[in-house]
């Protein structure tokens, strides 16, 4: 956990932008916060509004104020390179919105989330148990943003294991 160029006395310091104020980035944070406390870790959050432009601003402050991290949860996923401009020369490590891989560079610029088909994997289970006596059902997917990678991923993955497990689902929106 120690920087290169720190003092043991220094504490790192990792600055947190978030797209938006969620249940589940509240527990991303929550965990993140709790693993800072337990390593001597600065940790600061932001959170963007699902705005672009405070995004980017919110990372140009932190790289200012000499922060030696930044942790991304993308307003857009389209915009890694606004973010990784915005960083400078401090890494920046994208979470939970995929960034264009292009964009992504080894102990640089890096890209931290679950796997889609292993949580696919889960949903499936459940699935699978919940109607353990049927194999025939409608049913009602709610997405996120499509233009999310991870939401295309999820749902496509989901619907063909669904169909590869023998059930005949009727997706009726």
């Amino acid at each position: 956990n120690k920087v290169v160029g720190k003092s043991s006395k220094d504490k790192v310091k990792v600055f947190a932008t978030f797209s938006n104020a969620d249940s589940f980035r509240k527990t991303i944070a929550d965990g993140m916060k709790s693993y800072a406390e337990s390593n001597d870790i600065n940790l600061d959050f932001k959170v963007a509004d699902a705005d672009i432009e405070t995004q980017v601003r919110q990372v140009k402050e932190a790289r200012e104020k000499g922060y030696d991290a930044i942790v991304c949860l993308l307003v857009d996923s389209e915009t890694s390179q606004q973010i990784i401009n915005a960083a400078g020369d401090i890494p920046v490590i994208f979470t939970s919105v995929e960034p264009d891989a292009s964009k992504l560079k080894e102990d640089k610029y890096i890209y931290v989330a679950s796997d889609e088909n292993e949580v696919v994997d889960y949903k499936l289970e459940y699935l699978t148990d919940y109607f353990k006596d049927k194999k025939s059902f409608d049913a009602v997917i709610l997405e996120g943003d499509r233009n999310q990678k991870c939401v295309v991923t999820r749902t496509d993955s989901l619907k063909e294991k669904l169909r590869k497990s023998g059930f005949d689902v009727n997706y009726v929106f």
